[in-house]
């Protein structure tokens, strides 16, 4: 009767501490990035100036087996840049991306993931000038990325993830008050954060 109980308890415990990654579970998760960056000259006032940024993302993931995962995200960012000399600098941003996510588990709750993803991003910026009129960009980006982090499965309902590494490839075209003035530029960047979406930081509740 003890080895019956005891190995009833054994398969539970495993269960619970497994069911949280095993195919069929559904992943409801959001991130939150901010940051303020104020820089001061002494030589010249004018050139003072505060930079905030903000960057949110809310995903729905499925495991489409034991430990791998798909995932659909939306991201939406604002960032603004304002100087002493009156002159400021806003972007506002949306976007979404679809990503497969592999879990590998380290210890216990701990697990490391790998997993590649495509991203689009669509930017508006608008730079004033106290003297001129406001200059408009209009930007589209497409990107593809790989990436790996850690996650902590707190319990089989929720967990906590980090993006340590990223690599990226996008390209993107701006154009400046209209069609008729365009920039384009490609880029590949190795990041410890979200590359695309400076987004490292997620929770997560599973159902």
């Amino acid at each position: 009767m003890k080895r019956i109980l005891i190995a009833v308890a054994v398969l539970a415990m495993s269960s619970f501490t497994a069911s949280s990654q095993t195919k069929g579970t559904s992943m409801v998760g959001f991130g939150i990035s901010s940051h303020k960056v104020k820089s001061d000259y002494v030589a010249s006032d004018w050139q003072d100036s505060e930079l905030k940024t903000n960057n949110f993302s809310l995903s729905y993931g499925v495991f489409v087996k034991d430990n791998s995962k798909i995932e659909l995200t939306g991201t939406y960012g604002k960032s603004s840049q304002e100087y002493s000399s009156t002159n400021s600098y806003e972007t506002k941003s949306y976007g979404g991306s679809l990503s497969y996510q592999h879990y590998y588990p380290l210890l216990k709750k701990f697990y490391a993931f790998a997993g590649g993803l495509g991203a689009y991003r669509y930017s508006k910026s608008e730079q004033v000038d106290g003297s001129a009129r406001p200059t408009t960009y209009k930007g589209n980006l497409y990107g593809v990325g790989a990436y790996g982090g850690a996650t902590y499965f707190l319990s089989n309902r929720f967990a906590f993830e980090a993006q340590l590494l990223s690599a990226s490839f996008y390209y993107e075209k701006v154009n400046q008050g209209g069609p008729q003035t365009s920039t384009k530029r490609t880029s590949f960047d190795v990041s410890t954060s979200g590359a695309i979406n400076d987004l490292s930081f997620k929770i997560y509740f599973m159902f």
